[in-house]
């Protein structure tokens, strides 16, 4: 088009309004620059035709990208919905407790009803594990049951844990229950040593629940002990007799009733019967013995 503008300045004159209406510029621009023109209009037209052409392609592939675009936000916008559910359900539900769980360690239930879950490195050998107990029940109701050995183990309400045995029993995973060791006189009626009511025929050996307190105890008769069973029992420093201990054994969820025979006759030959059971106690024998007979 600048080509052309510069090839009809010397007709503007001639051509244009007011101009000097010279005939020889009128008769070269119909001789010579009307086809020049007709061609220009022509290519004009094809550039038209091919830019409206570049500009429909344009918007049709804008509107493709529009709605790539939009199919990629929704996408992304589900995913988001779906990361907020799984965020608000892990918020509302229960934090896991800090530490090791039941499968990696042992969980122990003791006396007082509290649990928590001991790692296996710390339940390797009874030694270990006495220490840690005592270190549990520091400066806490039943410390002094514990610093004397006057407890049990037991796995799942089945039979007692020996020290002697700890070792070969104990694994990852265990549910431990502890029990209080209390020493009692073989009377005819036997209350729940916990709440003291009066409960059904017991049963030595088993577990009871007493329906009153929701309190367990387990009843042993000393006369059908073992040498084992009597050894562990004069470990019992603090095995403390029901009559010394009223103040403490209502706080405890689990109780190891041992009974003893009531010593009879003159103190001398009360002392050795109480040999016979244990001879760590029998000066707590003779003491309870001497509080029953008054």
């Amino acid at each position: 088009m600048t080509k052309f503008e510069d090839k009809i300045q010397g007709y503007k004159k001639a051509l244009g309004r007011g101009g000097s209406g010279s005939s020889w510029r009128k008769i070269g621009w119909g001789l010579f620059k009307k086809q020049e023109i007709v061609e220009l209009r022509t290519k004009l037209a094809t550039h038209r035709q091919n830019i409206i052409l570049l500009l429909t392609l344009g918007n049709m592939l804008s509107d493709g990208v529009v709605q790539e675009f939009l199919n990629e936000a929704r996408q992304n916008h589900m995913s988001i919905k779906v990361k907020l559910n799984e965020i608000y359900t892990a918020v509302r539900q229960p934090s896991p407790a800090i530490g090791y769980s039941r499968h990696h360690g042992v969980q122990l239930e003791d006396v007082l009803g509290s649990t928590m879950i001991l790692p296996m490195e710390l339940c390797s050998t009874w030694d270990k594990f006495d220490s840690v107990i005592k270190a549990h029940f520091r400066g806490r109701a039943g410390q002094q049951y514990v610093e004397g050995h006057a407890y049990k183990i037991s796995a799942g309400g089945r039979g007692s844990i020996r020290p002697h045995s700890w070792e070969r029993l104990v694994r990852k995973g265990m549910v431990l229950e502890m029990s209080i060791v209390l020493i009692d006189l073989k009377t005819q009626s036997l209350p729940c040593p916990r709440c003291h009511a009066h409960s059904c025929t017991v049963e030595v050996g088993d577990w009871l629940e007493c329906q009153y307190c929701s309190g367990r105890y387990r009843v042993a008769d000393a006369d059908t002990f073992n040498a084992a069973e009597r050894f562990y029992l004069g470990t019992c420093q603090y095995g403390w007799f029901r009559e010394l201990s009223r103040s403490t054994e209502k706080l405890f969820r689990r109780i190891d009733l041992v009974l003893l025979r009531k010593p009879t006759g003159h103190p001398k030959s009360r002392i050795k019967q109480c040999d016979s059971v244990c001879p760590m106690i029998r000066e707590e024998v003779e003491l309870s013995a001497t509080s029953w007979q008054q």
